[in-house]
């Protein structure tokens, strides 16, 4: 008599599956269960060593909540993700990093998602008087949530950065790897472009939103630096250059979409993202050199002058118009600069530095940016970097410099 076959063991991506299926028809108890059942089972995977066991249940649990459209509880699995990957520091960080490029695609599908339901609640407003109230106010409901999905996937990106700055092997990326930077960079335009989109309207619809929206209200242009902060760490100046580049049209703004994604598409989206609403072609064309000008010093301070040059080629053969390249500073500024850095020109570029003209042109309208901000973003402390590295050029002491020095323990004597 023949034995019947046994069946074969379910995969852990199957277990995960029907876990979920079970508890999902309790709407958010059930994806709340799931969750720390979840974690539970990571966990011991964890403490026993486990960690194929421990990793595919994280990074499946992440996906499976994600798509079922939990994004809390997904951003919380995904968080766990990051700590089993930090875990085993022995792994190789591919590994970590596919896992994480998976969790961030989840991400932007739910992003994409809500940002359909807010343009489709955002079309209903042709209806009529009776319903455009109504709908209006769905619409910012509707933007709430992409806000909301926004926030849980950048603060995962964040988490994802900084396990990268801490891996210590060979050819290990000290500032994180470049392409998580270039993960954050797309997150962070698209959460400047739709803050925006929510703080207009709050504005034509003349109430209010969710604690979100209030909280991220006019906001959006911290975003947009951030987004040009992880696009030079990523490595991106391609990308860089299409989202600052092209012509500069005031009536046809990247913000008079209806959608976030569409925004992203436009060529010269983020000039619009970095200037203040309904500004002028003047005010846009400044605006958009000053951001030129921030992101090429950015390049540099991190030593990266092929890309330097790349962003600088790629944004002037942008700009089709000769006119629209006489009006425009950076096109003349940028190459002397690179040129400057390439040549090891100390003296021209302390004669740069010593005129104002690169830190005024970079500023635009924002004056405060000479003296305020992060040294990632401001342009002075970016200029005092850039000449360290490549000039050796010492900034001027300061007191605690001073005082050092006389205790004979100064930040510029050699240990030899």
């Amino acid at each position: 008599m023949k034995r019947r076959p046994r069946p074969a063991p379910a995969s852990q991506k199957e277990k995960v599956k029907t876990f979920l299926d079970e508890r999902m028809q309790q709407g958010d108890e059930g994806a709340y269960e799931a969750l720390q059942l979840l974690r539970g089972q990571v966990q011991r995977g964890v403490k026993q060593g486990d960690h194929a066991s421990a990793l595919e249940t994280a990074q499946e649990g992440t996906l499976q909540l994600l798509q079922r459209g939990f994004t809390a509880s997904g951003a919380e699995m995904a968080l766990q993700l990051v700590e089993v990957v930090s875990a085993f520091p022995t792994l190789p960080a591919e590994i970590g990093l596919s896992a994480f490029e998976a969790a961030d695609r989840a991400f932007n599908e739910a992003c994409d998602e809500a940002c359909s339901e807010a343009c489709g609640e955002a079309c209903n407003e042709s209806k009529g008087p009776v319903a455009g109230k109504a709908d209006k106010a769905k619409a910012l409901g509707c933007e709430d949530r992409l806000l909301a999905v926004l926030t849980h996937r950048l603060k995962v990106l964040k988490a994802c950065v900084k396990w990268s700055q801490g891996r210590k092997e060979v050819g290990a990326f000290l500032l994180g790897h470049p392409r998580l930077h270039a993960l954050a960079g797309v997150a962070y335009w698209r959460m400047a472009a739709a803050t925006l989109q929510k703080q207009q309207a709050q504005q034509s619809g003349g109430g209010g939103g969710g604690d979100l929206g209030s909280q991220n209200n006019g906001q959006y242009m911290p975003f947009a630096e951030l987004a040009i902060k992880h696009q030079v760490l990523g490595e991106q100046p391609l990308a860089l250059a299409h989202a600052l580049g092209g012509p500069i049209k005031a009536t046809a703004t990247a913000t008079s979409q209806s959608s976030a994604t569409a925004t992203s598409q436009a060529r010269g989206f983020g000039v619009h993202l970095l200037s203040p609403p309904k500004s002028n072609e003047h005010v846009l064309r400044r605006e958009r050199g000053a951001a030129c000008l921030r992101a090429c010093l950015q390049f540099l301070a991190v030593e990266n002058l092929r890309d330097g040059n790349r962003f600088n080629t790629a944004l002037v053969e942008s700009w089709h118009e000769e006119s629209e390249k006489k009006k425009c500073p950076a096109v003349f500024i940028l190459p002397t600069l690179l040129k400057t850095c390439e040549r090891d020109a100390a003296t021209l570029f302390t004669e740069l530095n010593d005129s104002d003209m690169i830190v005024r042109n970079a500023n635009g309208f924002a004056n405060s940016r000479s003296t305020s901000g992060p040294p990632t973003t401001n342009p002075a402390a970016l200029l005092r970097q850039i000449g360290q590295k490549f000039f050796n050029i010492q900034p001027p002491p300061n007191m605690m410099t001073t005082i050092m020095s006389m205790f004979g323990g100064g930040a510029n004597d050699d240990d030899e």
